[in-house]
C-alpha cells in the first residue's frame, strides 16, 4: 500500500514538523505504470490538523509520497529509477495541490528501513534543492492515524488517473488522515499551483552544470530550433501502447517543418530503436535542408534538463508515459508539446486526457495540428 501523509497540528504557537509515509504491499511478479498486475496498491496522505493561532485557517506547506524499497526490488524495469523518478514528482505534484487545498501539512514517516525512500528524496532535493523544503521528515511509528479511502479501484489502472475531488475533508477531524489513494496522476490535482510547482522544480546550479556538459558532449551547446522525441517501447509492446515507427517519423517530421526546426534530439528507454529513429531522421531531405538527430543516453534527471534548454516542440510518441509526462513538464515550450494518438482509442489508456495532460499540451492526430 502507498500512504501518503500530511499533518496538522493544533498549536497555539507553531506549526510543528511533519512528514508523509508510503508503503506497498500485495505486489505481484510484474508491475508497469500503465496496466499492472498489483492486486492493490493504495497510496496514503496522512494529515494532521494545524489550526492554533490561525483559528479555522491552516498554513499549507506541501505534499509527498514515497515507495519504499520493497517495492522496487519487485519491479521488473530496466531502469527502476527512471520509473521511481516519475512516480515520486507525480505523487509530489499531487501530494502539494491536496495539502494546499485541505490547509494541512505534509510529512514524511520514514523509519531506519527506508533507505531507498532517503535515496529518492536525495535525488530529488539535489535535482531540485526547494524539494527539501517542503516536507520534514520523523522517524516515530506510533502515530495515531485515520484512513479515508478517496481513490482506491480495484482496477488500479483505471484509479491511477481518476481525480476524486479532497474537498469535503477540508473540515475533517482527525489529527492524523491517510488519504488512501494509488497513483493520483492527474493534473487536476495541482493545476492551479502550477506556478508554485514550476518554482519548486527549479534545477540546481549543479544539474544545469551538468547538463550543459552533456549538450557539449552531444555537440548541441549552441543548439537551437530543436524538434525531440520520446520513446517508450520496453514494457509497453504487452499493451500494445508502445511508440510506433511510421506514426512516429512521420508527426516529427511534420511538427518540425511546421515549426521551422532544423534538430532532433530523442529521449526513451530502447536505444537501438532511438538510434535507427535517429539515423532516419537525419536522411531526410524532404524540406530542402539537411537535419541533425541525436539521442540522449543520460541520467532521467539530465533529461529533463536537456527538455528544458532544447524542445521547442516535444512529441510523446507514447501517451500515457509518465517519463513523457515530466519531459512535457520541463519542455521549453510549453505550447509545443504534442501526444501522439496513433489511431488508439484514449479509453485504452483509461484516463481522460482532459485530466492527464496539461491545457496547453495538443493532440496530434496526423498532419493538422
Amino acid at each position: 500500500m502507498r500512504l501518503f501523509k500530511v499533518w496538522h497540528k493544533k498549536s497555539i504557537a507553531v506549526v510543528q514538523l511533519a512528514m508523509v509515509f508510503y508503503f506497498v504491499e500485495s505486489v505481484r511478479d510484474r508491475f508497469s505504470i500503465t496496466r499492472s498486475n498489483i492486486a492493490e496498491i493504495k497510496g496514503y496522505v496522512a494529515l494532521q490538523d494545524n489550526r492554533g493561532r490561525l483559528g479555522n485557517q491552516a498554513s499549507c506547506v506541501s505534499t509527498f509520497w514515497v515507495l519504499s524499497s520493497h517495492t522496487f526490488l519487485r519491479l521488473h524495469y530496466r531502469e527502476p529509477t527512471l520509473i521511481a523518478v516519475t512516480f515520486q514528482l507525480f505523487l509530489m505534484a499531487s501530494g502539494y495541490g491536496i495539502a494546499r487545498i485541505l490547509k494541512r501539512k505534509l510529512y514524511y514517516l520514514l523509519p531506519g528501513r527506508f533507505n531507498t525512500t532517503r535515496n529518492y528524496l536525495n535525488l530529488l532535493a539535489q535535482t531540485f534543492p526547494k524539494t527539501a523544503q517542503i516536507y520534514e521528515i520523523l522517524q516515530n511509528e506510533s502515530v495515531s492515524q485515520t484512513a479515508v479511502e478517496l481513490a482506491t479501484d480495484k482496477d488500479l489502472f483505471k484509479a491511477c488517473c481518476r481525480f476524486y475531488n479532497p474537498c469535503g475533508l477540508i473540515q475533517h477531524p482527525a489529527k492524523f488522515l491517510f488519504l488512501e489513494m494509488n497513483f493520483a496522476q492527474n493534473r487536476r490535482y495541482f493545476e492551479e499551483y502550477l506556478p508554485e510547482l514550476r518554482d519548486i522544480f527549479r534545477f540546481s546550479n549543479a544539474t544545469k552544470e551538468q547538463g550543459e556538459n552533456d549538450l557539449r558532449y552531444l555537440n548541441m551547446s549552441n543548439a537551437s530550433g530543436t524538434m525531440c522525441i520520446h520513446v517508450r517501447r520496453t514494457d509497453f509492446h504487452r499493451f500494445g501502447l508502445q511508440t510506433e515507427w511510421n506514426g512516429t517519423v512521420d508527426a516529427a517530421r511534420n511538427i518540425a517543418v511546421k515549426k521551422g526546426l532544423g534538430n532532433y534530439l530523442i529521449f526513451g528507454d530502447d536505444k537501438e530503436f532511438m538510434s535507427a529513429l535517429a539515423r532516419h531522421l537525419a536522411q531526410d531531405t524532404s524540406a530542402g535542408t539537411q537535419k541533425r538527430a541525436f539521442i540522449s543516453s543520460f541520467s532521467e534527471t539530465t533529461d529533463f534538463y536537456l527538455s528544458s534548454r532544447l524542445c521547442s516542440a516535444l512529441l510523446l510518441s507514447a501517451a500515457s508515459s509518465t517519463f513523457g509526462w515530466w519531459l512535457g513538464f520541463f519542455a521549453r515550450n510549453q505550447n509545443g508539446v504534442y501526444y501522439y494518438r496513433s489511431g488508439r482509442h484514449m479509453e485504452d489508456f483509461r484516463f481522460q486526457k482532459s485530466d492527464f495532460f496539461l491545457k496547453s499540451w495538443h493532440s496530434y492526430y496526423g498532419n493538422d495540428e
